[in-house]
């Protein structure tokens, strides 16, 4: 009797511990769905340093969320030019992400890891990412579903591809659909900024000028933007003497 006794307050013990476990978790989620909605404004508004702090908490609480994942990856790696945090991030991401239903993330973060190796002049693996980006694109294409974020990325791949004419149709696309799904993003000062990349290219300096003073004029701290304008107008200048 005495046994079975200790046999039952184990068993108590045991589904007592479970029920705190399940409580707990539950609890853990909602604290991290809290501080994901927090972080999403910041996220919104390019301010990627404080938005990382906030979704690196709320990692801790739901370390294997897949969009959480990418989006610490994206605030790396835009950011803060970390580019070995960012690929740890979106290569935590990629292993969770449906590949059926999560197409344009997952074209994102294929489309990033492939501009990562692109940096270090990796170009194995960053044709290898940039195929794999377009195979998605294809789909979210052939299902109809491309937004302005799903545009820019297309438009940049065939600016790398010396697609010169189908890039800046995109880009132009890109922008008018950013600017009214949401005009803080990222992506619209670099629509302008990348437009401005394929006119310098084509040593066309005063087209070049006017997006990059566009990119500018919508994301005046960009040091990157800035040293491209600031070049530009040294030769501009330089050709006036």
């Amino acid at each position: 009797m005495k046994d079975l006794k200790i046999i039952f307050i184990i068993v108590l013990l045991f589904v007592s511990s479970c029920f705190k476990s399940r409580e707990q978790k539950k609890i853990e989620l909602e604290n991290a769905g809290k501080l994901v909605k927090k972080a999403d404004l910041l996220f919104y508004k390019n301010d990627f340093t404080s938005a990382l702090k906030l979704f690196l908490e709320a990692k801790d609480l739901n370390l294997e969320d897949p969009l959480l994942n990418y989006k610490i990856a994206f605030c790396y790696d835009k950011g803060q030019d970390k580019t070995d945090h960012a690929e740890k991030y979106y290569l935590r991401a990629l292993k969770k992400l449906d590949k059926n239903k999560d197409l344009s993330v997952l074209a994102s973060v294929y489309f990033n890891l492939g501009l990562i190796h692109s940096k270090r002049n990796e170009i194995g693996d960053k044709t290898e990412y940039f195929n794999l980006f377009y195979s998605a694109i294809e789909k979210i294409q052939t299902a109809g579903m491309m937004n302005g974020e799903d545009r820019f990325r297309l438009a940049y791949y065939y600016m790398d591809k010396g697609r010169s004419e189908d890039a800046l149709k995109l880009f132009r696309e890109a922008i008018d659909e950013i600017k009214i799904e949401n005009p803080n993003h990222f992506y619209y000062a670099g629509g302008y900024f990348n437009i401005g990349i394929i006119y310098w290219r084509q040593e066309d300096v005063n087209t070049a000028l006017y997006y990059w003073k566009r990119a500018l004029k919508i994301d005046p701290d960009n040091e990157q933007y800035k040293m491209w304008y600031k070049k530009a107008m040294q030769l501009k200048m330089a050709d006036n003497l």
